[in-house]
Parts: C-alpha cells; sequence; structure tokens
C-alpha cells in the first residue's frame, strides 16, 4: 500500500473516483444489527422495547407541550386584548 497506510489500518478508496459514490469493501462494511446481538438474539426484542420507551418520551413531551400551552392561553385571556 502506498503511504504506510496498510500498517496504519486504513484501507485505500475503493469505490468510482470518477463521480461522488464511493464503494465500501465487504470487509469494511458495518455489521447489520442481528450481528451485533450476538448468538440466539432477536432483533425484535430490542426494537420493541426501544419503540416503546421512545413512544412514552414522546407522549410525555406532547402532554408537557400541551399543559404549557393551556397555561399560556389562560395567561394570555386573564390579560385581556392588547393594542397591537
Amino acid at each position: 500500500m502506498v503511504g504506510g497506510t496498510a500498517r496504519s489500518g486504513v484501507l485505500p478508496n475503493q469505490g468510482d473516483t470518477r463521480g461522488a459514490g464511493r464503494v465500501s469493501p465487504r470487509a469494511v462494511a458495518r455489521p447489520g444489527p442481528t450481528e451485533k446481538l450476538g448468538p440466539g438474539a432477536t432483533f425484535i426484542e430490542p426494537l420493541e422495547a426501544a419503540l416503546r420507551d421512545w413512544n412514552g418520551r414522546l407522549s410525555a413531551r406532547g402532554r408537557v407541550m400541551l399543559g404549557g400551552a393551556a397555561e399560556l392561553e389562560a395567561y394570555l385571556r386573564a390579560r385581556g386584548p392588547t393594542e397591537a
């Protein structure tokens, strides 16, 4: 390899240098989600848990925003009309 890239662990560009796209060799490609989990694990269970957690946080945030909007509405109504 040129410039010591083999020793440093950096692979040379193997993509089409004429265009903007790059093609990664299979050895460099990231492992898929199921490969990260290990043997015997299923991908669906962690995904379901993550989505359930995300949904709970999103719902809680939405309720807080609605509560804040209601408080702002009450404040503005109590204040009365203002001149623009």
